[in-house]
Order: structure tokens, then C-alpha cells, then sequence
């Protein structure tokens, strides 16, 4: 479509980064593997100079492994946000608790029976000792849990809490997120991130927060995101970029903030693919150049 004569020409940018959450997501198969077309869409993506980030509520090295089965160059923002990776750079952004919230957190009486988890690096999980049945939690991330005695008096000597975890069934995480919530207010950020886990987080520590950061680093506006996600803790994403994309199996209140609903994370990068062949086709007809501006960023 050719700009009206006498208008200003819009420069409309191609999509240079896109961001995938894991589990439910690009992760979204019982045994938690990577469907063969969303490997196939994503190697297409990659080929055609798009980045690929892995955004996730697991530890680091829990993505780098889905990385390394993706077979693709990939940034990475774990825990929720609480950390950045930048590709070949290494950790750009951290976050962790204040010592004093995090030891009230830890105190704060849950309404039900909870197995519970405290990231403290991306390294390792600890939970306390009187906890066990993490079995199906466990079997599907890769980072060790560590069980510890007396794990609050290690909060601010070994350990720097960055999140805590609860698991339990969908209706009482429900009720104890808003009991938390409601005790903390705006101390922290408590969000359903699967159908048995709710994540405790610092405020203000989010993966779209973790997103910006990344953006910053990489030089690239809000029009050249995309992003995809199936739950409450991708919201945040969907808020920094119009590009952003719901798992159509995921809450509907998730589906209602995204700019799309998809089936897959194929579905999605199809559509990135064609919005950029899209823009190419539209520059070279106005003779904007800069609406298909190469950029080496996102894969830096």
C-alpha cells in the first residue's frame, strides 16, 4: 500500500527479537519437549536474523538446556524476570529480595498444604528438609533442589533470596495468592505461573521488566519485539511490545491482554515472518529504507 501523496511517510519496523516463554508455551507437550514444527519455525526465525530469547520462571540453567535442544543462538531472562542473560555477554541484570522482606515472606503462614522452594542464584533451588513431595515438580527442570535445615537463618549469610515457590493444587494457590498479596501489598508480586506453582517475587521484578532490560541493551524499540506466552507471569511482556501472543489453551484473562491468540509458538513466528516480508515489501514500495533497517543486535 503506497502512502497518500503529501503524507508523512510511517516507519513501520520489522521484528528483530522474539521471545518465547517455556513451560505451557513452547513447552507446552506432557513430557515437556519441543514440538518438531515450533523447532522447525524457530530455526526459520533464526536463519531469517531474528533473535530468539527464552524468558521462564525456571533457573538459567534449566533454559540454557532448552536452548541447547533448540539448537539456536538464545538470550535468556530467568526467574520471572529476577535475572538477564544477554547472548555472549553473560548476566546484564539481577535482582533479589531485601533481607528483612524476604524473612517475612518466609514467615508468613500459608493457608494450605504447600510443598515451597527458594531460588537464591541460578544456580539451585533450596527447599526445607520437611518438604518432599517435589517428585513432579523435580522431574520436569533440571536444576538441583537442594534441601536445607533451618533455611531461613541462611537468608542474608549463604543464601540471597530472588523467589519463592509454591506448589499445591490450582484453588488453594488461588486463595493463598490473594492472602499473601493483600499482607504484602505492593512489596511484592505473587503470580500463578502454572496450574500447581504460584511465584513470590520481589515488586517490580517482572519478565516484562526483564525484557526492557534486555531491549535497552540490544538498541531495540517496542515495535520490534514480539513475544508469546500462556500465563499470568507473561503479562507483563504482553505490555511492552503490540506484538504480543497467548497461548489459546492458557487462562482467558491471560488471552484477553495479548494482541493475538495463537495454537502454537509456530503459529506465531509464521506470523512474525510474514509481518516482516510484509514491512520489506511495503519500504521498497515507499522508499523507506528504514522500515527494514538490518540490525546485528538482536543476535549479538
Amino acid at each position: 500500500m503506497h502512502p497518500v501523496r503529501g503524507s508523512p511517510i510511517v516507519e513501520v519496523m520489522s521484528i528483530h527479537l522474539f521471545v518465547s516463554d517455556l513451560d505451557g508455551t513452547l513447552l507446552h507437550r506432557p513430557d515437556h519437549t519441543i514440538t518438531p514444527q515450533d523447532l522447525s519455525a524457530l530455526h526459520e526465525a533464526s536463519a531469517a536474523g531474528i533473535g530468539i530469547c527464552l524468558a521462564s520462571g525456571r533457573l538459567n540453567p534449566d533454559i540454557e538446556a532448552t536452548a541447547a535442544k533448540l539448537g539456536v543462538p538464545c538470550h535468556t531472562i530467568s526467574q520471572n524476570g529476577t535475572a538477564v542473560y544477554r547472548l555472549e555477554r553473560g548476566r546484564v541484570h539481577g535482582a533479589q529480595f531485601d533481607l528483612r522482606l524476604a524473612q517475612e515472606v518466609y514467615a508468613f503462614p500459608a493457608s494450605g498444604s504447600f510443598a515451597r522452594s527458594v531460588s537464591c542464584s541460578d544456580e539451585a533451588v533450596y527447599t526445607p528438609t520437611e518438604h518432599v513431595d517435589l517428585g513432579p515438580v523435580e522431574k520436569r527442570v533440571t536444576s538441583p533442589f537442594v534441601r536445607r535445615e533451618n533455611l531461613m537463618e541462611s537468608f542474608g549469610v549463604q543464601l540471597a533470596p530472588t523467589k519463592f515457590c509454591y506448589y499445591g493444587k490450582l484453588e488453594e494457590l488461588q486463595r493463598f495468592q490473594r492472602e499473601i498479596q493483600s499482607a504484602f501489598g505492593d512489596r511484592i508480586d505473587a503470580l500463578l505461573t502454572d496450574v500447581d506453582c504460584l511465584d513470590v517475587m520481589p515488586a517490580g521484578v517482572s519478565k516484562g521488566a526483564g525484557l526492557q532490560v534486555l531491549m535497552e541493551h540490544l538498541g531495540l524499540s517496542a515495535d520490534e519485539v514480539a513475544c508469546i506466552g500462556d500465563q499470568f507471569n507473561d503479562v507483563s511482556m504482553f505490555g511492552v511490545t503490540p506484538h504480543s501472543f497467548a497461548m489459546s489453551h492458557g487462562p482467558a484473562a491471560v488471552q484477553g491482554k495479548a494482541s493475538h491468540v495463537v495454537d502454537s509458538v509456530a503459529e506465531a513466528v509464521r506470523w512474525v515472518i510474514a509481518h516482516n516480508a510484509h514491512n520489506a515489501r511495503h519500504a521498497h514500495d515507499a522508499g523507506n529504507p528504514l522500515a527494514v533497517r538490518k540490525t546485528s543486535s538482536s543476535r549479538d
